[in-house]
């Protein structure tokens, strides 16, 4: 249902190959071959997101055990941590999602914007994490998750989350008894004084996952049902080749992802790369179809390239890094 994943050609030959398991509680789930190879979730509500985490590193310990007992493995980079087809997931490629209820601080947009940059969070509407989140259609329900996943470990970023609901939650409780808060010197002095009192805010009422779940699969429909729509077949969708690109750059001007910005300030990775390919013959122009072929809308930026396989980053990184620079910004660390 999206023109960027069709272009991307991740809707090729559905819905053949591609499965979800879901346990009977619904807190856990496993995604096969929908955007990466495998997709795991865990989502329960309340308030324990360290339990949230470690049902999900149980599962994936499992995996990975069963993996290497057949001489494979997660796809890694040792200079970009684990690898997955968006390039703004690399490094320990996780996703943790809370859904809170905060309509008082919501409601100081440039404040709290401001606020989440800080704290190295990212925050939107929603509060659709989890099935049935009894909080999901009322006022001031946000979605806060993780932005850095290169440079940290996965437990770093469970902390990281988990402190800046506590933040927020500290703001929240004063703004609803009509008490002063001063942006300017947050989230220090939440900090300050959620240590001073030796124990955290109280999150009770959020939900929390690693990422929001919970969608039912297409049942009793084959792939001959899908076969003429346009990205779902066994075609490429149109626009932008995907096998070669053509000798001159298609003009980028209207375009807003971070691809176009990269390819317009040095045209050269693109007269070098148009005609590459990966060991595993994933091409420079499947990488590259999607950003051309969708202009974006310049006030929400989209990355505007897709990896085909793990060999990608390294095969067209005078591409990829540049990206990476933007969305991940630690990739020198890790080189």
């Amino acid at each position: 249902d999206s023109d960027v994943l069709l272009s991307s050609g991740f809707g090729r030959d559905w819905p053949d190959a591609r499965g979800i398991f879901v346990s009977k509680d619904k807190q856990f789930s496993a995604r096969v071959n929908e955007e990466d190879h495998l997709l795991i979730e865990s989502c329960q509500k309340g308030s324990d997101l360290h339990a949230v985490f470690n049902l999900a590193c149980q599962a994936l310990s499992s995996i990975e055990a069963e993996l290497q007992r057949s001489g494979r493995g997660f796809a890694h980079s040792s200079r970009l941590g684990f690898l997955g087809t968006c390039p703004s997931k690399l490094g320990t490629c996780l996703t943790l999602t809370v859904a809170m209820q905060i309509p008082e601080l919501a409601s100081h947009k440039s404040q709290f914007k401001s606020l989440c940059n800080r704290l190295g969070i990212q925050a939107k509407g929603g509060g659709s994490v989890g099935p049935s989140s009894p909080k999901s259609s009322q006022k001031g329900v946000l979605e806060v998750s993780n932005v850095d996943r290169l440079g940290t470990s996965e437990v770093d970023q469970v902390n990281l989350v988990l402190r800046s609901c506590q933040v927020l939650v500290a703001i929240e409780q004063r703004l609803a008894k009509n008490l002063p808060v001063d942006f300017a010197s947050e989230p220090q002095a939440s900090l300050a004084l959620l240590a001073g009192s030796g124990r955290g805010a109280t999150t009770e009422g959020a939900v929390a996952s690693l990422v929001a779940t919970s969608r039912a699969t297409e049942g009793g429909r084959g792939a001959s049902a899908f076969a003429d729509t346009i990205g779902l077949g066994d075609d490429e969708s149109p626009g932008f080749p995907s096998d070669e690109c053509p000798e001159l750059m298609p003009c980028l001007a209207q375009h807003h992802s971070l691809m176009a910005d990269t390819l317009r300030a040095n045209p050269s990775i693109y007269t070098k790369l148009r005609c590459s390919r990966t060991n595993r013959g994933v091409t420079f122009a499947k990488c590259v179809k999607a950003g051309f072929d969708n202009c974006g809308h310049p006030m929400i930026k989209t990355v505007g390239v897709v990896a085909g396989d793990a060999d990608c980053y390294d095969t067209f990184s005078d591409l990829f890094d540049p990206i990476l620079q933007v969305t991940l910004g630690r990739i020198e660390k890790v080189r």
